[in-house]
């Protein structure tokens, strides 16, 4: 096992929430088809050849917006640095938070946590989980770079925790099993 090494691992979110997305997103495309379609119909009766750059314009439509439907989330672990970005339809990284884990104040399971939350008022959260009701979600309680106390909910792995543990060992707490 090497704790100094990059470590990456990356958590799809499940549920409804993802699903109700993908269907506004086809929903939108569908309605804007719609819309303009009508406006070709109505207003351009001379131009109704156009219909036939609709299926063009939607196709780009979806190829520049569809990644915003597939979001995922990586966590990655570099010298000391945890790291959560999106991952945007497998293409995009956009970076959300970079923490120094000794500047992590407590990181706990979430069921463990809420005499923790409680007290430490965050201002922000983070939720960056698959799902809240999975069994892996942890708890990361710290000020970050702006000065807002925040609370990032994630997905430790057991390379994560260990990483964690190497780094800040006073503040992880495992599960009791």
């Amino acid at each position: 096992m090497d704790l100094f090494a990059t470590f990456e691992y990356t958590v799809s979110p499940a549920g409804r929430e993802n699903t109700v997305k993908k269907i506004l997103f086809i929903a939108a495309y569908i309605l804007f088809s719609g819309i303009l379609v009508s406006v070709i119909l109505i207003w351009l009766k001379a131009a109704i050849p156009l219909i036939a750059v609709v299926p063009v314009i939607i196709w780009l439509l979806v190829w520049l917006t569809w990644r915003y439907a597939c979001v995922e989330y990586e966590y990655s672990f570099t010298s000391g640095i945890m790291t959560v970005s999106h991952i945007y339809g497998n293409k995009t990284r956009k970076t959300i938070q970079e923490i120094a884990i000794k500047d992590i104040l407590v990181i706990k399971p979430l069921v463990e946590a809420e005499d923790d939350i409680r007290s430490f008022h965050p201002e922000t959260i983070l939720n960056k989980t698959s799902s809240p009701d999975s069994k892996n979600v942890y708890v990361a309680l710290y000020k970050a770079k702006n000065g807002k106390k925040t609370e990032l909910l994630f997905n430790a792995s057991e390379q994560s925790l260990k990483i964690l543990r190497f780094y800040n060992p006073v503040t992880v707490v495992r599960p009791v099993d």
